[in-house]
């Protein structure tokens, strides 16, 4: 049982690295100017001044995130030859 546990564990930062790193690093964009746009893909933040506001949120876009980072974190584990889960 505590071996399911850490493994578990494992697995769920693994796909949080392996989100961070896609849509972080990978899959941004921003603009500059008087005002500050950052893109995300499923997220669009805007900042005028001192303040920020959430332009668009696509959920269909976040899913996918979400999907694809879990399908790269399986595969990664499968590669590494371990038993993630």
């Amino acid at each position: 049982m505590r071996q399911l546990i850490r493994h578990s564990l494992l697995l769920a930062t693994m796909a949080v690295f392996v989100f961070l790193g896609i849509h972080l690093f990978l899959y941004n964009e921003a603009s500059s100017g008087p005002n500050l746009y950052l893109f995300f893909g499923w997220l669009e933040l805007h900042r005028h001044g001192d303040s920020w506001t959430f332009e668009h949120f696509h959920f269909g876009g976040l899913l996918v995130a979400l999907l694809l980072s879990a399908l790269l974190t399986w595969f990664l584990s499968k590669i590494l030859g371990r038993r993630m889960v």
